[in-house]
């Protein structure tokens, strides 16, 4: 690809994990001066093997299509926020690209992450009060990919995630909304996207449809497949194209989902967490000066 075609990142959605990130790049995307990528997340900053291969590589694979002049670039990686190696790679990219984070009630993002890492095959506690427990002793399993999904409690302290941008990048350029305000009026937040990066603000996406709804595997054992490193994902890297096995593997996983009924969280559990968070909420008030009524 030429190097003059290859565009920096504009605004990078960073988090937070179940928050309806997926449906605000997809909204933002469909702007026509802006480009976004196809895939659920642009794992460059926070895979190893992504980023040492170079942007440029990074670019073809998830933006090929945006080679015109005008274009924005954005792109969507929630577990950047959680990730200090990956902040200071963004921060080295472009360091003035624009951070969103769309934040979710703490316990109820903690309860939709857990019954998502039980679909993707990342989780084999029998029950979310398990699972807590499981993290709250440090006993995650590290071998898993994407093991950092397990995480459900930290990853709902934002106020540490806020702190640690707030020290390399300037507050202006880091925008928190958030999840109610996301479903309320996505408009609203689009358009103060399309005006941070100096697009069309007129333009209306279509805010109808929802992307990565909830949903359960319907076989646990592929989903693990699917989701596991290993040596079945090395040998079909060499058999394949990247590009060719990671679309066999968006279609696997979309064939291995059906629609998820989640039971109602225990009402001890919830006090429990509302004991746990209510500290942590209230420094994130200080740190944003806005209320967060959870």
């Amino acid at each position: 690809m030429n190097s003059r075609s290859v565009k920096p990142i504009d605004v990078m959605i960073i988090g937070a994990e179940k928050s309806g990130t997926t449906s605000l790049v997809r909204y933002v995307g469909s702007h026509p001066q802006v480009c976004t990528h196809d895939k659920r997340e642009m794992n460059y900053f926070v895979n190893d093997e992504e980023f040492e291969a170079g942007y440029p590589a990074a670019y073809a694979r998830y933006f090929s299509p945006c080679t015109d002049t005008g274009i924005r670039i954005i792109a969507k990686s929630v577990a950047v926020s959680g990730n200090p190696t990956a902040v200071q790679r963004l921060h080295a990219h472009n360091p003035d690209v624009h951070l969103v984070m769309v934040l979710r009630n703490s316990i109820d993002r903690a309860y939709s992450a857990y019954w998502h890492a039980k679909r993707r095959g990342w989780e084999d506690a029998a029950d979310f009060e398990t699972a807590i427990e499981r993290e709250l002793s440090a006993e995650c399993d590290e071998s898993r990919e994407g093991n950092d999904g397990t995480t459900y409690l930290r990853k709902g302290i934002y106020a540490d995630q806020i702190a640690a941008l707030q020290v390399i990048f300037s507050p202006r350029q880091v925008h928190v909304f958030t999840f109610d305000e996301l479903k309320e009026n996505p408009l609203s937040i689009c358009r103060a996207l399309f005006s941070v990066i100096g697009v069309d603000e007129s333009f209306e996406p279509d805010v109808s449809v929802r992307f990565n709804k909830a949903a359960q595997a319907r076989s646990p054992q592929l989903a693990k497949v699917l989701s596991y490193r290993g040596k079945i994902k090395k040998i079909i890297r060499r058999l394949l194209p990247r590009r060719v096995s990671d679309r066999l593997k968006q279609r696997l996983v979309a064939w291995n989902e059906k629609p998820l009924q989640t039971p109602a969280m225990k009402a001890a559990t919830r006090r429990r967490l509302e004991a746990y968070f209510n500290p942590h909420n209230k420094r994130l008030e200080a740190l944003t000066g806005r209320p967060f009524n959870w």
